[in-house]
């Protein structure tokens, strides 16, 4: 445990020295909501209050799914740097676990999630809306962690495979766009092209912002396929750290 906190203090201060980077992490679902979410909803509630309030629920739990899913991006990222420049190395001969490893990078996307909810709840309340209370942002933190788990463990499976920076900045490009866009989080699935919604349900991104909203589940349901989905997750990163080498061959 004691070397998990230590990694976790230099993911921190890597967190830190790229603190730019991560600032805009932070500001991307902001600009989203304010920006798009809140426009979009003044437009389709411009004669009903009712209208407003369902819509800017509808997208604020999106963006909240969409922050949880920047965690694969992240990670992959993370786990590709670890590996090149011998973190995951050192850390193992060390005596670190593969699930300390994972584990420390969990503890920061959860923290930077749990950040990232708190301001948009914040802007939520601020802008007006009042369809969502405290105990929906304890849900959303809840599920959403689960979910980031989860990403987490797939971003980690992914990075053991990446050998250099030219592919890893292929990946998050080609991995990013479709499945935001694929998936119901600032459109209702149902008035969506067919073809649109054969992808989305291939798209884990489609149930995730489904759990956090709750369709068709109760909250036991959603927290229970969350968990299963983070135990997948962190099964399917064990398994890739385990067969991959501790260093990567890119210089």
């Amino acid at each position: 445990m004691i070397r998990t906190l230590s990694l976790v203090k230099y993911h921190w201060f890597s967190l830190w020295n790229w603190r730019h980077a991560y600032l805009g992490r932070l500001i991307e679902p902001v600009v989203f909501f304010v920006f798009l979410a809140a426009g979009v909803a003044g437009f389709v509630g411009s004669d009903s209050e009712d209208s407003f309030q369902a819509y800017l629920s509808f997208a604020m739990l999106g963006i909240a799914c969409l922050v949880a899913f920047r965690a694969v991006t992240a990670t992959l990222s993370d786990v590709a740097n670890d590996r090149k420049w011998g973190v995951y190395a050192i850390f193992s001969m060390q005596g670190g676990s593969t699930i300390g490893y994972l584990l420390s990078i969990a503890i920061i996307a959860c923290g930077l999630f749990l950040a990232q909810i708190l301001i948009l709840f914040g802007l939520y309340w601020l802008i007006g809306g009042n369809a969502l209370g405290g105990i929906d942002f304890l849900r959303v933190v809840g599920i959403g962690s689960l979910i980031v788990i989860g990403w987490v463990g797939v971003g980690t499976a992914i990075g053991t495979k990446v050998q250099s920076y030219a592919r890893r900045n292929f990946l998050v490009t080609i991995i990013s766009m479709p499945a935001v866009l694929a998936a119901p989080l600032f459109y209702p699935l149902e008035s969506a092209p067919t073809y649109l919604r054969v992808i989305a349900s291939f798209n884990p991104v489609t149930y995730q912002v489904g759990w956090l909203r709750l369709d068709d589940m109760s909250l036991l349901m959603a927290s229970g396929a969350a968990l299963g989905w983070a135990v997948i997750g962190s099964a399917l990163a064990g398994l890739f750290l385990a067969r991959s080498d501790l260093l990567s061959p890119e210089r």
